[in-house]
């Protein structure tokens, strides 16, 4: 890793506390130029040290948030499941339990929904445990996942057009389910994009 030293440690921690904070501001709190900040903070985004993740503050949206774990021989399905919606973000982990995702929606029957009907469906999956999280403990963003193109859809979305959307879907037919943001039957608010191209085939 590139060395860094004070100045560009506290820009990290200054930006992390505030993303909105100026370059002049920085410039002041750290007494130098604002063309060294800038030029610092660039060199700190090249390098990987400094990240700004735009998204939904789910405590503020009132949003349900949900860890699922997961025992697999073969992890190759991340790739597709992570550009799931509802999914925040997906790894592997060591123990008995190797895949870890991390979800949030508008609610939990809709999580959990999603779970039976796409996640448990995996054939490489042997087992797995659905649990709703009660707290957060430090920051957390929910980022909006969109596509522009048809072609763009994961293969979970593709499946549910090859059946008429999510209107034939058990569970969205109950209400229990809200449906896939990506396609025009999503019933919910958070996710629904008055732009999106896609339309249901």
């Amino acid at each position: 890793m590139e060395k860094i030293d004070e100045k560009d440690k506290r820009i990290i921690e200054l930006i992390s506390r505030n993303p909105r904070i100026t370059q002049k501001q920085l410039a002041e709190k750290l007494n130098i130029s604002q063309p060294a900040v800038s030029m610092r903070i660039s060199k700190l985004r090249e390098i990987g040290l400094l990240e700004i993740q735009v998204g939904i503050n789910p405590e503020k949206a009132k949003m349900v948030l949900a860890k699922v774990e997961i025992k697999t021989k073969d992890v190759g399905f991340l790739t597709e499941i992570s550009k799931c919606p509802y999914v925040i973000f997906a790894s592997t982990s060591t123990g008995k339990f190797n895949v870890i995702l991390f979800m949030a929606g508008e609610d939990y029957r809709t999580l959990e929904a999603v779970v039976n009907r796409h996640i448990r469906e995996i054939a490489e999956i042997d087992d797995l445990e659905f649990n709703i999280i009660l707290d957060t403990y430090g920051k957390v963003v929910v980022p909006i996942k969109t596509v522009e193109r048809y072609e763009e859809l994961p293969k979970c979305a593709l499946k549910l057009l090859e059946n008429h959307g999510c209107r034939e879907c058990f569970y969205y037919k109950k209400g229990t389910c809200l449906g896939c943001p990506l396609l025009l039957d999503y019933k919910g608010k958070l996710f629904k994009m008055s732009n999106n191209v896609l339309v249901n085939r």
